[in-house]
């Protein structure tokens, strides 16, 4: 502190020699350095052309005076002392979404900045309405317990108030309204007195090192004060974020726009996600819970943020676009009554967000992506809830490598399904982390002429009672299960090519029923369909061949079709064959129905459509159809494009 002093002296002292000169508060223009010296009584208004103004002793603002501070005028407080701004009079400090009004210490203006460089400023007006609207408001309340305001009479508080806050209002009711109030040495906002009746709204008051908003008595005397408290966000303060309020504040027992935790007034508490705070920079990230969160629909806090106008973060409203494009800048959301509805149009994902459905949703020929310009960026792909509309259907579509926000059962995928049906129709799914296709709770949409390539934990998940009718897709290159039936799901599974997973093209757990016909099914490192814990699928017309790769053929898999634990499968007319050197087309202790056979399917690797069947192949003719028996496998029922 001592070399502080000394460096400031001895730039006093070269200013001077330089001939620059001061200006008081009512006194003559003078100039110190870069800002206009302010000390003592204020009358006149503070504007644009004299900022920044330096703070050098207490300022008082007399009863009777009116001072209107300019939108982006700066106020620097003087770092050696602790002064005051007074507001006796009126205050009108009201700046501009983007021209804030900013209060300040010396060293924060020149890029550093402590809690406690400067005290407070202080409403004690009485009947008049001051107001501190868009001002930043930084590095003030210092902890010095030995300063203290007196405006009772000696015999109600003889020793005076402790200045605790950046903003003190004493017995008056001052409009605080969209600041950002930050890193202050004590309280954000302190509120006293009976007659204290502040208006509090839509500000972002974090880290500073007392209460964010105190409302108390200093002395028991002097009753509590009673703010209106409203859309405000207090987080991070080294005390309480909510003080001795009014009931009910702080206490987040309902959510608001954005579906985040917030009183019943809207007050949140939660990360601002600012810009670069410890560079000062105070504006919001796309994904600040205080954007949206102000009355009516705007940023908590003294910076604004605008949306842009092929942006999607948060609750997007209605939507249509045909052609062009779509960012998505954070998690956002179709709330129940909205619409999204796009057309030849790509949506790029800046960053592990998700699209959440509770409105209608309709895309056609669209691109979901990730941010190509990060390398191995993902997305969290899109929740289509049991709210949404049943005539919303993804059709002609796109998904690239594609996360989930559901990394454990339930599984999430590039679409999440949960208890309703829209169509999926004619979609291409690559590098799915997780699921491409996740139904649960219910769901039974119609999912078919998909394309999934590269996917981990399945490429379709049917979860909890959920009996979708699967056909006519292709599903490859996988990591995990082809389809993976779970917990009471029966879909039915027809016409589809399921093939070259790491682990089961085909798997039925706990209770599962599928009904599965007309699929190809081959060359899973495990086996081709797997029946487990009460398991009973019907199994008709498939090709299963050349399942189980040797390494696993030791571990009990390795079979065409694998069944345990009280599970009893229907199997009929099936074509299950292993090549040489691999496991058995079916596992220990299950006998096979005599409609099944085992032969080379015989399978035509140059045809564009993947095994395909040879004119000469023994499943042209094996189907339980009658009078004559048809062709089995992925190919002998419906038609392909």
């Amino acid at each position: 502190m001592k070399m502080r002093a000394i460096l400031w002296l001895m730039l006093g002292a070269v200013l001077i020699l330089a001939g620059c000169t001061t200006k008081e508060a009512t006194g003559p223009d003078v100039i110190i350095g870069s800002g206009t010296r302010l000390i003592g009584e204020l009358t006149t208004n503070l504007t644009i052309g004299e900022s920044p103004y330096w703070v050098q002793g207490d300022v008082t603002i007399p009863e009777g005076a009116s001072v209107t501070i300019d939108p982006g005028v700066e106020i620097r407080f003087d770092p050696n002392n602790l002064y005051a701004i007074y507001v006796k009079g009126h205050l009108e400090a009201v700046g501009e979404p983007d021209n804030n009004i900013v209060f300040t210490s010396m060293d924060g203006a020149l890029g550093g900045g402590d809690f406690g460089q400067w005290r407070s400023i202080l409403f004690d007006t009485k009947d008049d309405v001051s107001r501190l609207e868009y001002c930043v408001i930084k590095f003030g309340a210092s902890s010095d317990t030995n300063a203290r305001y007196t405006s009772y009479p000696d015999s109600v508080d003889p020793i005076g108030m402790l200045m605790t806050g950046a903003v003190i209002v004493w017995n008056c009711s001052p409009v605080i309204n969209h600041c950002t109030i930050v890193k202050n040495g004590y309280h954000g906002i302190y509120c006293i007195g009976a007659d204290a009746h502040p208006v509090i709204t839509n500000n972002n008051i974090y880290e500073n090192d007392g209460d964010g908003i105190r409302c108390t008595k200093d002395n028991i005397q002097i009753p509590k004060a009673t703010p209106d408290i409203r859309n405000n966000n207090s987080k991070e303060n080294n005390g309480q974020n909510w003080a001795d309020l009014p009931l009910g504040i702080g206490e987040m027992d309902t959510v608001n726009v954005n579906r985040d935790s917030c009183d019943f007034q809207g007050n949140i508490s939660l990360n601002p996600d600012f810009g670069d705070f410890e560079h000062q920079d105070y504006s919001l990230n796309a994904c600040s819970h205080c954007i949206g969160a102000a009355s009516e629909g705007l940023a908590m806090g003294a910076f604004p943020y605008d949306v842009a106008t092929n942006e999607l973060r948060g609750p997007i409203g209605s939507r249509t676009e045909n052609g062009g494009s779509f960012i998505v800048t954070c998690d956002a959301f179709v709330e129940t009554g909205d619409n999204l509805i796009l057309n030849n149009t790509t949506v790029q994902f800046e960053g592990l967000y998700h699209l959440t459905i509770a409105g209608l949703f309709q895309a056609d020929n669209v691109t979901f992506m990730p941010d190509t310009t990060i390398p191995d960026a993902k997305w969290n792909g899109i929740m289509i809830s049991s709210d949404a509309d049943e005539n919303s259907f993804i059709r002609n579509s796109r998904f690239i490598s594609t996360s989930t926000t559901e990394k454990s059962d339930p599984y999430g995928g590039a679409i999440t399904i949960q208890s309703i049906s829209p169509t999926i129709y004619n979609n291409t799914f690559t590098n799915s982390i997780y699921t491409a296709i996740s139904l649960q709770y219910g769901s039974e949409p119609e999912i078919s002429y998909n394309t999934i390539d590269g996917f981990g934990t399945a490429g379709i998940y049917c979860y909890n009672n959920s009996d979708p009718y699967i056909h006519h897709n292709i599903i490859r290159n996988g990591s995990g299960y082809g389809i993976w039936c779970k917990l009471l799901s029966s879909p039915h599974i027809e016409s589809n090519v399921i093939y070259n997973t790491s682990l089961i093209g085909i798997q039925c757990e706990n209770q599962a029923q599928p009904f599965i016909e007309y699929n190809t099914i081959v060359n899973h490192d495990y086996t081709g369909i797997d029946c487990i814990f009460n398991s009973n699928p019907i199994i008709q017309n498939n090709i299963i061949a050349s399942n189980g790769a040797t390494n696993t053929y030791s571990a009990g898999y390795g079979n065409g079709i694998n069944v345990l634990q009280s599970s009893f499968p229907v199997v009929t007319y099936n074509d299950v064959y292993q090549a040489p050197n691999q496991g058995s087309a079916f596992s220990s202790g299950m006998t096979p129905d005599t409609t099944n056979h085992g032969v080379d399917p015989m399978f035509d690797l140059t045809n564009a459509r993947p095994y395909f069947l040879m004119s000469d192949s023994p499943c042209l003719h094996y189907s339980s159809t009658t009078p004559e028996p048809g062709q089995i496998g992925a190919y002998g029922k419906g038609v392909w494009p």
